[in-house]
């Protein structure tokens, strides 16, 4: 008799466990699109990119039609140097919204930082898209100060110091505060005007340093 009272004892046990699981699966709140999104926004903020694009993945596998998720999955993937991945992200928000002058900045940005990467010894293959992509956006902003300063970037790459320096003139007269364009004008002013060394009195030729500065931020 003690032998059988065990079984049913362990057979309640056993569904009264199951019941419990049961009941509290059901009271739970499924997380969906819109907790992952909110949850990768304060990851993004927080500058926990690699927590964001997590979440911004988990998003999408919900719902692939997320632009913002791609965005900002994009911006993440750049402030990590996967500029890769980066334009790709912005290639399908683009492909949901080809009117929006920000994404193609934004891509444009990615190309231009691909192809200033050290490990690919500045591929200047990425130079006519990063060109393309600012000029749509220019296209579809005349505003946009990052695209001008894109092309400038560009510009400036290939020795074109006056095409760079008006293109950094347009940047800076749309955003007066634009820093970046402003130290790169110095920066050509510098080559085209080169300084005497007090020492030797030769002239320094300013062309044969690189020029480096900051490295580019996407805008928030």
């Amino acid at each position: 008799m003690n032998k059988y009272s065990n079984f049913y004892r362990n057979i309640i046990s056993t569904s009264f466990l199951l019941t419990t699981v049961l009941l509290f699966a059901c009271s739970s709140e499924p997380i969906d699109e819109n907790t992952y999104m909110k949850q990768a926004r304060e990851h993004y903020d927080a500058e926990y990119y690699l927590g964001a694009i997590d979440e911004y993945t988990k998003a999408l596998e919900l719902n692939s039609d997320l632009i913002d998720a791609y965005e900002y999955r994009g911006r993440s993937n750049y402030e990590l140097d996967r500029f890769e991945d980066a334009i790709n992200d912005f290639t399908n928000a683009i492909s949901m919204n080809d009117k929006n002058d920000v994404l193609y900045q934004l891509r444009s940005t990615s190309y231009l930082e691909l192809s200033m990467d050290n490990f690919l010894n500045r591929s200047e293959e990425y130079y006519g898209s990063c060109i393309d992509d600012a000029n749509k956006a220019i296209e579809l902003n005349p505003n946009n100060a990052e695209a001008y300063y894109n092309i400038g970037r560009v510009q400036l790459e290939l020795k074109k110091y006056d095409e760079a320096i008006s293109l950094f003139d347009k940047a800076i007269e749309v955003n007066p505060a634009h820093g970046k364009a402003q130290e790169y004008k110095i920066m050509i002013n510098r080559i085209l005007n080169p300084v005497t060394d007090t020492d030797t009195g030769y002239e320094i030729d300013m062309s044969q340093f690189e020029v480096v500065a900051p490295q580019d931020q996407v805008d928030n």
